[in-house]
């Protein structure tokens, strides 16, 4: 960056992996001596900026006057004022936030919150909660008018009340609730659920997908099923799938339903297998493949939230 500063205006995103465990070496101390303003003023075009929460604080003072619109903020246990501090900095600049690994300590008692103001994020459209803590412990003074798209991997109910209506596409990996707990649903257009097929039938799916959104409004609906070292995706795992494929022919013919999407990432496996389970699946679901409404994808990012990888 110091002997090329040409090619500075060509850079969009940057990450800081400092600070992040696991990043660097293990038990030595790092600190990074630069003038930090001066150094993200060589970023003319910076639109995306991942971090620790070392870095975190000079981030957010060069935030006033950069380009970016993009935060993805990792491994952070911050308190109640610190988040506050946190939103005031970027409110009205980002529009696009992730947490991942981020646990909020020491929430504010009734009586306190009374003396704090609301924090109004009118930038936000795209908020990421990963393996954080259940709520954001400044709700209700942390408001989100504007928030387009939610992706929250761990679903809890107790959270409905920190997102606004405003929803368009909502993105779940796993649902806490244990039994399924009841919630306000979003009028979501876009759906996409992590199906746990290890432990439950598909047919388990339409549940949720009543839960989190509102039958009529639903657009999109996918269905993510994903593979790892201790799991296989079985054909016979779609078993017992009349009653899920009545249930979305339901929501085409009596409401906006436009597309149904099977997304599997399978591991370890051939092309010829990668086919036959295309295949399959459109003959499982012969009625929803004849409508033209039914999709297959196979080792892609999500079709409805891809950064949900990252």
């Amino acid at each position: 960056m110091q002997s090329a500063p040409y090619i500075r205006p060509h850079i969009r995103e940057l990450v800081l992996l400092y600070g992040i465990r696991g990043a660097g070496p293990k038990n030595r101390p790092f600190v990074l001596d630069i003038d930090y303003k001066a150094f993200f003023r060589g970023f003319p075009n910076l639109a995306v900026i991942h971090c620790g929460a070392s870095p975190l604080a000079d981030v957010l003072s060069i935030l006033p006057g950069m380009p970016v619109t993009s935060l993805r903020v990792r491994e952070w246990d911050t308190t109640a004022s610190e988040l506050l501090s946190f939103f005031e900095s970027c409110a009205t600049t980002i529009r696009s936030l992730s947490f991942r690994t981020v646990f909020f300590l020491h929430p504010p008692a009734n009586r306190d919150m009374l003396h704090v103001s609301v924090v109004t994020m009118s930038a936000l459209r795209d908020l990421a909660l990963i393996n954080c803590s259940r709520r954001l412990p400044l709700y209700p003074k942390i408001e989100m008018p504007n928030l387009d798209v939610l992706y929250c991997a761990e679903w809890c109910s107790k959270s409905r009340e920190e997102f606004p209506d405003s929803l368009v596409t909502l993105a779940v990996d796993w649902d806490l609730d244990q039994p399924l707990v009841s919630c306000r649903p979003f009028s979501v257009e876009n759906l996409s659920i992590n199906w746990n097929f290890t432990s439950s039938w598909l047919s388990s799916v339409m549940p949720l997908v009543l839960k989190l959104a509102i039958p009529s409004k639903l657009q999109h609906l996918e269905i993510l099923i994903s593979e790892n070292e201790y799991w296989h995706f079985h054909l016979d795992d779609l078993a017992a799938n009349d009653d899920f494929e009545a249930d979305i022919l339901d929501l085409h013919e009596n409401g906006s339903l436009r597309r149904l999407t099977f997304t599997l990432k399978m591991k370890d496996r051939n092309a010829w297998e990668e086919e036959h389970v295309e295949d399959t699946i459109g003959d499982k679901f012969r009625k929803l493949r004849l409508l033209g409404i039914l999709a297959v994808r196979l080792n892609q990012p999500s079709a409805i939230y891809p950064r949900a990888d990252i």
